[in-house]
Protein backbone atom coordinates (compact mmCIF):
# COMPACT_ATOMS: atom_id res chain seq x y z
CA UNK A 1 0.00 0.00 0.00
CA UNK A 2 1.42 3.39 -0.94
CA UNK A 3 1.33 5.95 1.82
CA UNK A 4 0.87 8.74 -0.72
CA UNK A 5 -0.01 9.15 -4.37
CA UNK A 6 2.41 11.79 -5.66
CA UNK A 7 4.64 12.52 -8.64
CA UNK A 8 7.71 14.66 -7.88
CA UNK A 9 6.05 15.72 -4.67
CA UNK A 10 2.83 16.84 -6.37
CA UNK A 11 -0.42 15.14 -5.48
CA UNK A 12 -1.71 13.45 -8.62
CA UNK A 13 -5.24 14.51 -7.70
CA UNK A 14 -4.11 18.06 -8.61
CA UNK A 15 -2.27 17.20 -11.84
CA UNK A 16 -4.10 18.14 -15.03
CA UNK A 17 -1.50 17.02 -17.60
CA UNK A 18 1.69 14.95 -17.47
CA UNK A 19 4.09 15.03 -20.45
CA UNK A 20 1.25 16.18 -22.66
CA UNK A 21 -1.01 13.30 -21.61
CA UNK A 22 -4.15 14.21 -19.68
CA UNK A 23 -4.29 12.64 -16.23
CA UNK A 24 -7.78 11.87 -14.97
CA UNK A 25 -7.99 10.62 -11.41
CA UNK A 26 -10.99 8.58 -10.38
CA UNK A 27 -10.90 10.42 -7.01
CA UNK A 28 -11.21 14.15 -6.44
CA UNK A 29 -10.11 15.72 -3.15
CA UNK A 30 -13.09 17.84 -2.14
CA UNK A 31 -11.78 19.29 1.14
CA UNK A 32 -8.89 18.71 3.51
CA UNK A 33 -8.66 19.93 7.10
CA UNK A 34 -5.28 20.14 8.80
CA UNK A 35 -6.25 20.32 12.46
CA UNK A 36 -2.65 21.08 13.46
CA UNK A 37 -3.18 24.51 11.87
CA UNK A 38 -6.25 25.33 13.99
CA UNK A 39 -5.88 27.94 16.71
CA UNK A 40 -6.12 26.75 20.31
CA UNK A 41 -9.74 26.24 21.31
CA UNK A 42 -11.52 24.24 24.00
CA UNK A 43 -14.96 23.01 22.96
CA UNK A 44 -18.18 23.05 24.96
CA UNK A 45 -21.28 21.08 24.06
CA UNK A 46 -23.41 22.72 21.38
CA UNK A 47 -21.12 25.71 20.83
CA UNK A 48 -19.82 25.94 17.27
CA UNK A 49 -16.26 26.87 16.34
CA UNK A 50 -15.40 27.76 12.75
CA UNK A 51 -12.39 26.16 11.08
CA UNK A 52 -11.74 25.70 7.37
CA UNK A 53 -14.96 27.50 6.51
CA UNK A 54 -17.04 24.95 8.42
CA UNK A 55 -18.70 25.01 11.85
CA UNK A 56 -17.50 22.26 14.20
CA UNK A 57 -19.75 21.33 17.10
CA UNK A 58 -18.99 19.22 20.18
CA UNK A 59 -21.67 16.97 21.72
CA UNK A 60 -21.98 14.46 24.59
CA UNK A 61 -18.89 15.74 26.43
CA UNK A 62 -20.43 17.13 29.61
CA UNK A 63 -22.84 14.21 30.10
CA UNK A 64 -20.69 11.27 29.02
CA UNK A 65 -17.08 12.46 29.17
CA UNK A 66 -16.10 12.24 32.81
CA UNK A 67 -14.21 14.62 35.07
CA UNK A 68 -11.37 16.53 33.33
CA UNK A 69 -12.32 15.19 29.90
CA UNK A 70 -11.96 17.62 26.99
CA UNK A 71 -12.14 18.12 23.24
CA UNK A 72 -9.66 20.72 21.97
CA UNK A 73 -7.99 22.18 18.93
CA UNK A 74 -4.33 22.40 19.92
CA UNK A 75 -2.24 24.35 17.45
CA UNK A 76 0.69 22.26 16.27
CA UNK A 77 -0.91 19.08 17.66
CA UNK A 78 -4.37 18.69 16.13
CA UNK A 79 -7.85 17.79 17.33
CA UNK A 80 -7.30 16.11 20.69
CA UNK A 81 -9.95 14.20 22.64
CA UNK A 82 -9.19 13.10 26.20
CA UNK A 83 -11.70 10.95 28.06
CA UNK A 84 -11.25 9.81 31.65
CA UNK A 85 -13.27 7.06 33.26
CA UNK A 86 -13.33 8.69 36.69
CA UNK A 87 -16.97 9.60 36.29
CA UNK A 88 -17.79 8.73 32.69
CA UNK A 89 -21.24 7.31 32.06
CA UNK A 90 -22.21 4.71 29.43
CA UNK A 91 -20.46 6.13 26.37
CA UNK A 92 -20.83 4.25 23.12
CA UNK A 93 -22.09 4.13 19.54
CA UNK A 94 -24.16 0.98 19.80
CA UNK A 95 -27.54 0.06 18.30
CA UNK A 96 -29.68 3.14 19.07
CA UNK A 97 -27.20 4.75 21.45
CA UNK A 98 -25.04 7.66 20.21
CA UNK A 99 -23.31 8.87 23.37
CA UNK A 100 -19.58 9.14 22.70
CA UNK A 101 -18.07 12.60 23.19
CA UNK A 102 -17.55 13.80 19.63
CA UNK A 103 -16.81 16.69 17.30
CA UNK A 104 -18.87 16.83 14.13
CA UNK A 105 -19.53 18.91 11.02
CA UNK A 106 -22.32 18.73 8.47
CA UNK A 107 -21.25 17.18 5.16
CA UNK A 108 -23.36 19.62 3.13
CA UNK A 109 -21.54 22.52 4.85
CA UNK A 110 -18.21 20.98 3.87
CA UNK A 111 -19.40 20.73 0.27
CA UNK A 112 -20.47 24.39 0.34
CA UNK A 113 -17.09 25.44 1.76
CA UNK A 114 -15.41 23.51 -1.06
CA UNK A 115 -17.68 25.08 -3.71
CA UNK A 116 -19.25 21.80 -4.81
CA UNK A 117 -22.53 19.98 -4.42
CA UNK A 118 -22.93 16.27 -3.82
CA UNK A 119 -25.23 14.04 -5.81
CA UNK A 120 -26.83 10.92 -4.37
CA UNK A 121 -24.89 9.05 -7.08
CA UNK A 122 -21.49 10.24 -5.84
CA UNK A 123 -19.21 7.97 -3.87
CA UNK A 124 -17.54 9.77 -0.96
CA UNK A 125 -14.49 8.70 1.00
CA UNK A 126 -13.72 10.11 4.46
CA UNK A 127 -10.18 9.66 5.79
CA UNK A 128 -8.48 10.71 9.03
CA UNK A 129 -4.84 10.64 10.09
CA UNK A 130 -4.02 10.20 13.77
CA UNK A 131 -1.06 10.67 16.07
CA UNK A 132 -0.28 7.71 18.37
CA UNK A 133 -3.17 6.94 20.73
CA UNK A 134 -2.36 7.01 24.46
CA UNK A 135 -4.03 4.94 27.17
CA UNK A 136 -3.89 6.01 30.82
CA UNK A 137 -4.17 3.89 33.98
CA UNK A 138 -5.43 0.88 32.05
CA UNK A 139 -7.30 -1.56 34.28
CA UNK A 140 -9.36 -1.55 37.47
CA UNK A 141 -8.31 0.35 40.54
CA UNK A 142 -10.91 -0.81 43.07
CA UNK A 143 -12.65 -4.17 42.90
CA UNK A 144 -15.49 -5.74 44.83
CA UNK A 145 -14.45 -9.28 45.86
CA UNK A 146 -17.97 -10.04 47.04
CA UNK A 147 -19.47 -9.56 43.61
CA UNK A 148 -19.95 -12.90 41.80
CA UNK A 149 -19.27 -11.19 38.45
CA UNK A 150 -15.96 -9.74 39.62
CA UNK A 151 -13.33 -11.59 37.58
CA UNK A 152 -11.72 -12.08 34.23
CA UNK A 153 -15.05 -12.68 32.48
CA UNK A 154 -15.93 -9.01 32.84
CA UNK A 155 -15.58 -6.56 29.99
CA UNK A 156 -15.63 -3.49 32.17
CA UNK A 157 -13.34 -1.02 30.48
CA UNK A 158 -13.41 -0.65 26.69
CA UNK A 159 -11.42 2.27 25.35
CA UNK A 160 -12.34 3.34 21.82
CA UNK A 161 -11.75 5.96 19.15
CA UNK A 162 -13.95 6.42 16.13
CA UNK A 163 -14.48 7.91 12.71
CA UNK A 164 -18.24 8.35 12.33
CA UNK A 165 -20.73 9.10 9.58
CA UNK A 166 -24.13 9.82 11.11
CA UNK A 167 -27.33 11.82 10.74
CA UNK A 168 -26.05 14.26 13.36
CA UNK A 169 -28.01 12.79 16.25
CA UNK A 170 -26.39 12.36 19.64
CA UNK A 171 -27.25 11.08 23.09
CA UNK A 172 -29.82 8.33 23.36
CA UNK A 173 -31.34 9.30 20.04
CA UNK A 174 -34.26 7.49 18.47
CA UNK A 175 -33.01 7.75 14.88
CA UNK A 176 -29.47 6.43 15.50
CA UNK A 177 -28.36 6.31 11.87
CA UNK A 178 -24.60 5.84 11.75
CA UNK A 179 -21.61 3.92 10.46
CA UNK A 180 -18.49 3.86 12.61
CA UNK A 181 -14.93 2.68 12.12
CA UNK A 182 -13.85 1.84 15.67
CA UNK A 183 -10.61 0.35 16.98
CA UNK A 184 -11.06 -0.56 20.63
CA UNK A 185 -9.24 -2.08 23.57
CA UNK A 186 -10.78 -4.21 26.31
CA UNK A 187 -8.51 -3.49 29.25
CA UNK A 188 -10.30 -5.12 32.17
CA UNK A 189 -9.39 -8.67 31.22
CA UNK A 190 -6.02 -10.39 30.97
CA UNK A 191 -4.60 -10.55 28.40
CA UNK A 192 -5.98 -7.29 27.01
CA UNK A 193 -8.01 -7.69 23.84
CA UNK A 194 -7.72 -5.28 20.91
CA UNK A 195 -10.15 -5.25 17.98
CA UNK A 196 -11.04 -3.18 14.95
CA UNK A 197 -14.70 -3.09 14.02
CA UNK A 198 -17.38 -1.56 11.83
CA UNK A 199 -20.78 -0.96 13.37
CA UNK A 200 -24.02 0.30 11.90
CA UNK A 201 -26.81 1.89 13.92
CA UNK A 202 -30.57 2.03 13.69
CA UNK A 203 -31.38 -1.66 13.33
CA UNK A 204 -34.79 -2.63 14.67
CA UNK A 205 -35.00 -6.26 13.60
CA UNK A 206 -31.86 -8.02 14.81
CA UNK A 207 -32.07 -10.33 17.80
CA UNK A 208 -28.85 -8.84 19.19
CA UNK A 209 -29.23 -5.13 19.81
CA UNK A 210 -25.70 -4.22 18.75
CA UNK A 211 -25.90 -5.84 15.32
CA UNK A 212 -24.94 -5.39 12.59
CA UNK A 213 -21.25 -5.32 13.43
CA UNK A 214 -18.16 -6.74 11.75
CA UNK A 215 -15.37 -7.19 14.27
CA UNK A 216 -11.88 -8.63 13.99
CA UNK A 217 -9.53 -9.29 16.91
CA UNK A 218 -6.04 -7.98 16.21
CA UNK A 219 -4.12 -9.12 19.27
CA UNK A 220 -3.12 -7.76 22.63
CA UNK A 221 -2.70 -4.21 23.88
CA UNK A 222 0.79 -4.07 22.37
CA UNK A 223 -0.78 -4.08 18.89
CA UNK A 224 -0.23 -0.72 17.26
CA UNK A 225 -3.33 1.43 16.97
CA UNK A 226 -4.43 2.59 13.48
CA UNK A 227 -2.77 5.74 12.19
CA UNK A 228 -5.31 6.08 9.38
CA UNK A 229 -9.02 5.22 9.19
CA UNK A 230 -11.46 5.68 6.34
CA UNK A 231 -15.14 5.21 5.59
CA UNK A 232 -16.29 4.91 2.00
CA UNK A 233 -19.93 5.91 1.53
CA UNK A 234 -21.34 4.52 -1.70
CA UNK A 235 -24.72 5.20 -3.35
CA UNK A 236 -27.53 3.19 -1.79
CA UNK A 237 -26.14 3.64 1.73
CA UNK A 238 -23.41 1.04 1.40
CA UNK A 239 -20.37 1.51 3.63
CA UNK A 240 -16.83 0.15 3.61
CA UNK A 241 -14.34 0.93 6.39
CA UNK A 242 -10.59 0.43 6.33
CA UNK A 243 -7.86 0.94 8.93
CA UNK A 244 -4.09 0.54 9.03
CA UNK A 245 -1.05 1.52 11.05
CA UNK A 246 1.73 0.76 8.60
CA UNK A 247 1.93 0.69 4.83
CA UNK A 248 2.91 -2.31 2.72
CA UNK A 249 6.51 -1.09 2.99
CA UNK A 250 6.35 -1.37 6.79
CA UNK A 251 6.51 2.37 7.40
CA UNK A 252 4.12 4.19 9.73
CA UNK A 253 1.38 5.99 7.81
CA UNK A 254 1.91 9.75 7.96
CA UNK A 255 0.30 10.74 4.64
CA UNK A 256 -3.13 9.98 3.27
CA UNK A 257 -3.21 6.76 1.25
CA UNK A 258 -5.16 6.27 -1.92
CA UNK A 259 -8.74 5.20 -1.02
CA UNK A 260 -9.39 1.46 -0.75
CA UNK A 261 -5.74 0.50 -0.37
CA UNK A 262 -5.55 -0.19 3.38
CA UNK A 263 -5.39 -3.70 4.75
CA UNK A 264 -8.42 -4.22 7.02
CA UNK A 265 -11.75 -3.73 5.31
CA UNK A 266 -15.26 -4.23 6.61
CA UNK A 267 -18.56 -3.56 4.89
CA UNK A 268 -22.17 -2.98 5.78
CA UNK A 269 -25.40 -1.54 4.44
CA UNK A 270 -27.70 0.95 6.08
CA UNK A 271 -30.70 -1.19 5.18
CA UNK A 272 -32.58 -1.74 8.43
CA UNK A 273 -34.14 -4.92 7.13
CA UNK A 274 -32.73 -8.32 6.25
CA UNK A 275 -31.92 -8.86 2.58
CA UNK A 276 -34.31 -10.73 0.28
CA UNK A 277 -32.13 -13.85 0.17
CA UNK A 278 -32.43 -14.37 3.94
CA UNK A 279 -35.11 -16.81 5.08
CA UNK A 280 -36.46 -14.59 7.85
CA UNK A 281 -36.79 -11.50 5.67
CA UNK A 282 -39.63 -9.51 7.26
CA UNK A 283 -41.09 -8.64 3.88
CA UNK A 284 -40.73 -4.88 4.08
CA UNK A 285 -38.76 -2.51 1.89
CA UNK A 286 -35.24 -1.60 3.00
CA UNK A 287 -34.53 1.90 4.28
CA UNK A 288 -31.57 3.87 2.98
CA UNK A 289 -32.14 6.93 5.11
CA UNK A 290 -28.53 8.07 5.67
CA UNK A 291 -27.44 10.03 2.61
CA UNK A 292 -24.84 12.65 1.72
CA UNK A 293 -27.49 15.34 2.01
CA UNK A 294 -28.22 14.66 5.71
CA UNK A 295 -24.88 13.24 6.87
CA UNK A 296 -22.39 14.51 9.42
CA UNK A 297 -18.78 13.44 9.77
CA UNK A 298 -17.52 13.11 13.35
CA UNK A 299 -14.47 12.04 15.34
CA UNK A 300 -14.72 10.70 18.87
CA UNK A 301 -13.09 8.86 21.76
CA UNK A 302 -14.81 7.14 24.65
CA UNK A 303 -14.76 4.58 27.43
CA UNK A 304 -17.47 1.95 27.74
CA UNK A 305 -18.00 1.09 31.40
CA UNK A 306 -19.72 -2.24 31.87
CA UNK A 307 -19.47 -4.37 35.00
CA UNK A 308 -20.47 -7.64 33.37
CA UNK A 309 -24.13 -7.36 34.42
CA UNK A 310 -26.30 -6.14 31.51
CA UNK A 311 -28.02 -2.90 32.37
CA UNK A 312 -25.55 -2.02 35.14
CA UNK A 313 -23.48 0.80 33.67
CA UNK A 314 -21.42 3.53 35.21
CA UNK A 315 -18.75 3.93 37.84
CA UNK A 316 -18.89 2.35 41.27
CA UNK A 317 -21.00 -0.69 40.38
CA UNK A 318 -19.23 -2.81 41.41
CA UNK A 319 -15.91 -0.96 41.10
CA UNK A 320 -14.33 2.31 40.09
CA UNK A 321 -12.29 2.77 36.94
CA UNK A 322 -9.67 5.46 36.41
CA UNK A 323 -8.58 4.62 32.85
CA UNK A 324 -8.34 7.26 30.18
CA UNK A 325 -7.74 7.58 26.44
CA UNK A 326 -6.18 10.40 24.44
CA UNK A 327 -6.92 10.31 20.71
CA UNK A 328 -5.35 12.97 18.46
CA UNK A 329 -6.70 13.48 14.94
CA UNK A 330 -4.25 15.47 12.82
CA UNK A 331 -6.02 15.64 9.46
CA UNK A 332 -9.36 14.89 7.81
CA UNK A 333 -10.10 14.83 4.12
CA UNK A 334 -13.12 14.07 1.99
CA UNK A 335 -12.78 12.71 -1.54
CA UNK A 336 -15.39 12.16 -4.21
CA UNK A 337 -15.63 9.70 -7.07
CA UNK A 338 -18.13 10.76 -9.69
CA UNK A 339 -20.41 8.19 -11.37
CA UNK A 340 -19.87 6.86 -14.88
CA UNK A 341 -16.38 8.29 -15.28
CA UNK A 342 -17.55 11.89 -15.08
CA UNK A 343 -14.92 14.47 -14.27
Amino acid sequence: MATSFKVSGVDTYDIKTLSGVEVISDWEVVKEFDFTKASDHTFADGVAEAFGGVNWVCQNLSTYGGVDSYIKFIEGTGLQIFITGSSAADSNFYWRTMTTPLLQAQVSDIATAAGVSFSAEDTLCYQVLLAPTTFHNVGRTVSNPGNPYDGTTQDANNLQQRLIISDGSYGTATSALFCTAAPWLSSSITPHTASWSTRLGGSTVHATAGDPVDDVQIGGSSTKWPRCMEILAAPGAGYLTSMAHTSSTGKTITNFPRPLTMTYRSSGTMSWQVQQSIADNPGVSPSYALRHSNSYVAMSANIVLWNGIPGSYGPGTPFYISAGITATFTKLRILRRLPNGQG
